[in-house]
């Protein structure tokens, strides 16, 4: 994102043994719900390698409408308990 103004994608690669992807996805899924209803959240996807032997198992792909967007949900979830707020 070159400027605060426009959508943006943020792209996240996580390297960790095979074994670990399932829990990580867990734990994804479960911050995705929280951020979904996130002021400036545009979306997610979640991808698996295909191997096991893949350097990096697992990448993020994330739409924000803004970085500034981005921010304030970073700066939020850092917060007692301010995520729920965002939960139906």
């Amino acid at each position: 994102m070159n400027d605060n103004t426009g959508p943006g994608t943020f792209i996240n690669v996580f390297e960790m043994p095979a074994e670990q992807v399932d829990a990580f996805v867990a734990r994804w899924r479960a911050r995705a719900h929280i951020m979904r209803n996130a002021p400036g959240f545009l979306g997610t996807k979640l991808h698996r390698a295909m191997s096991s032997e893949s350097r990096f198992q697992v990448i993020n792909v994330a739409r924000w409408a803004s970085r500034e967007a981005w921010e304030a949900a970073q700066t939020a979830l850092r917060e007692p308990d301010s995520p729920s707020r965002w939960c139906p």
